[in-house]
């Protein structure tokens, strides 16, 4: 029994940890059913799938190789293709850490009535310790069990009584439109729950998990990433619902982090609403704690590049790790002074996320065809299903660019 409990104990904790909803999420899924209604529900879906094949094949390269994605692409291409990769995860990283800070900030104001400016810099900090210490696993635990609060809007949704022609067409039918907010909603929608961090932190913990000592354990253990993955696609749901249905029919955008939340009042209560706010911000720390750490990650793989190709020592360089990696979490904190737009902030940085991922995704792919899997299942249909959603989520990065200029 104990040992049953053992195998299963992994599943069970990625299960608990499944249910994150960062800012990122809330906003996009918020704003883009406010102002599209049920219409947008297909990029739900089509995130949902693909990052389930992403986290699998990236679990798979992990623990083959024994090393983390930077260096796989260091150690087979080179040290260019690496500073090309690291540097476009570390951009992402940066905008997405900036804008979750302002949009946490923003509902610290909201819930507190004390001003935004003083919380960001406080939110920053905090959330840089989390980070540092997002390695332990009761840490892990408790924040993951308490962000299990944000399930309230499950019921909340089911409450609204959508209707379900209209709710079905939205997953089955693309409507295109080449107004640039309706491209930057939907590369938002994609980019908030896909990211080049996600690939390469997922390739750092299997690298590094001394417990994955077989195939069939990881298997066990990575599962729960797939029950996660449908968790999160429930919540993204359950929030496109009450906004299609609460705010879309009475021509209502969401402009604030606090329309958002405001809009779950008339069902859940100021108590029922303050529980699921908690919810998302405990959400913010477990999820950007993950950005952040690549970002760690990211910028020692980027210098130790930089000093290789540039032909300058190490020590010279190893002094910018620390600004470059402060600079990228204060960003945020610096962006509610200037009093920016946190939604269009979130949105575009989200977009920005779906835009960049096509690079790392490919030597994602150009990895997984290059390695010999130590057990045979399935491999070319994985390899040609990950070159597809490199040539699928190429097209919609150039194609969103390019309507967005025209």
């Amino acid at each position: 029994m104990n040992y049953d409990f053992q195998r299963l104990k992994p599943l069970i904790l990625q299960i608990i940890a499944g249910v994150t909803f960062s800012f990122g999420d809330l906003v996009a899924n918020s704003y883009a059913a406010s102002k599209y209604g049920f219409s947008l529900l297909w990029t739900k879906l089509l995130a949902s799938l693909t990052i389930i094949v992403v986290l699998q094949i990236s679990a798979q390269l992990g623990f083959i190789t024994g090393r983390g994605f930077l260096e796989n692409i260091r150690a087979k291409y080179g040290s260019i293709p690496s500073i090309l990769c690291s540097s476009t995860i570390m951009i992402v990283n940066t905008a997405t850490v900036a804008a979750e800070v302002a949009a946490a900030s923003m509902l610290l104001e909201f819930l507190t009535g004390i001003s935004s400016k003083f919380f960001a810099p406080l939110v920053a900090l905090s959330l840089c310790v989390t980070a540092v210490f997002s390695s332990s696993e009761k840490l892990r635990l408790i924040l993951s069990s308490v962000s299990f609060l944000v399930i309230l809007v499950i019921p909340v949704a089911v409450s609204c009584n959508p209707g379900i022609g209209e709710f079905l067409r939205g997953f089955a039918t693309i409507s295109p439109d080449t107004s640039r907010d309706w491209i930057v909603t939907v590369l938002a929608l994609i980019g908030c729950v896909l990211g080049g961090s996600t690939i390469l932190f997922e390739f750092h913990e299997v690298s590094e998990d001394k417990d994955s000592t077989g195939m069939a354990n990881l298997t066990v253990k990575y599962n729960g990433f797939v029950v996660g993955a449908l968790q999160s696609f429930v919540l993204s749901i359950s929030i496109m619902v009450i906004c299609a249905t609460q705010l879309y029919p009475r021509g209502e955008v969401v402009g604030s982090i606090g329309d958002i939340v405001s809009t779950l009042f008339p069902k859940l209560g100021w108590i029922g609403t303050t529980l699921f706010s908690i919810g998302v911000l405990v959400s913010f720390y477990l999820s950007c704690s993950v950005v952040v750490t690549s970002s760690f990650i990211v910028l020692e793989e980027l210098v130790s590049d930089i000093a290789e190709v540039a032909r300058i020592r190490y020590a010279v360089l190893s002094g910018w790790k620390v600004i470059l990696a402060s600079a990228s979490i204060l960003l945020g904190a610096f962006l509610i002074v200037l009093n920016v737009n946190v939604i269009k902030l979130s949105l575009y940085a989200s977009a920005i996320s779906t835009i960049a991922l096509p690079i790392p995704l490919f030597f994602m792919a150009k990895l997984f065809g290059d390695v010999s899997l130590p057990i045979k299942f399935n491999h070319r249909f994985l390899r040609a299903v990950c070159w597809l959603l490199v040539i699928m989520l190429s097209t919609f990065s150039l194609g969103g660019i390019v309507l967005s200029i025209i």
